[in-house]
């Protein structure tokens, strides 16, 4: 996310950044160090996908500064 953060498109500029781990299997160590580290967790279910956070989940934001 930092290496995006520094090198962004154009259309990003000025906006916020989130971050999401998806997998068609997501271990339960590998979801609860994603979530740690402030990102979604986007998982199976059925035919869709889910996000797997619970409802007071605070997540990371990157900021995408517009250039001076």
């Amino acid at each position: 996310m930092t290496k995006l953060q520094a090198h962004p498109s154009r259309a990003i500029k000025g906006t916020m950044m989130y971050g999401a781990v998806a997998g068609m299997i997501v271990s339960q160590e590998v979801a609860q160090y994603a979530i740690k580290k402030g990102l979604f967790v986007i998982v199976p279910k059925g035919d869709n996908v889910e996000i797997a956070n619970t409802k007071d989940f605070k997540p990371a934001a990157w900021p995408i500064p517009i250039p001076q």
